[in-house]
């Protein structure tokens, strides 16, 4: 194993190649983004304005007619952006398969050894590639929103008993 030398490590190489990274990280961040607000986006209004009142100054509570509206739109939100997520996982797959043809395309196209092959059909995929971890990356992100609007939901219903409970108890009892 080759041993890390960071105190010869030429650092304008490593800073540019940081650079290159942000740039890079830049533009895929904005096709995984433009993937997941198709699927998203009232989703994350729905939790944008639910934690605009709860992190509010005042502390404020959400109101019960507000965590009626939550509790009836959430499943419904969950449900498409549940569907879309399946969508973009369908998008992956179909991004592997055509990243996998284009390597075998090189792959059998080139001379030489076949680590030479290889790493010559490598380098030939960078856009199918780009494009496998656009749609991996959004599927990913877009099923961790749909577990947490999960549990959003079940700590609203949770509320929604509380305050239930709250309300049958008699005075006599607080």
């Amino acid at each position: 194993m080759a041993k890390l030398n960071l105190i010869d490590c030429d650092y304008a190489r490593v800073k540019k190649g940081a650079n290159e990274v942000e740039v890079a990280t830049v533009q895929i961040h904005k096709m995984v983004q433009a993937v997941v607000d198709k699927y998203c986006s009232e989703l994350d209004k729905l939790l944008d304005g639910i934690r605009v009142v709860l992190f509010d100054e005042k502390d404020n509570e959400l109101t019960s007619a507000e965590l009626d509206r939550i509790v009836l739109k959430l499943p419904l939100l969950i449900y498409f952006g549940g569907a879309g997520q399946e969508y973009v996982g369908l998008q992956e797959d179909v991004a592997k398969f055509a990243r996998q043809l284009e390597f075998s395309k090189h792959f059998n196209n080139a001379a030489g050894t076949v680590a030479d092959k290889t790493n010559y059909a490598e380098t030939k995929v960078n856009e199918e590639e780009a494009v496998r971890v656009i749609y991996s990356r959004a599927y990913k992100i877009i099923r961790g929103k749909m577990e947490m609007a999960l549990e959003l939901l079940q700590s609203a219903k949770k509320v929604i008993s509380r305050r239930m409970g709250e309300q049958n108890v008699p005075e006599d009892n607080r």
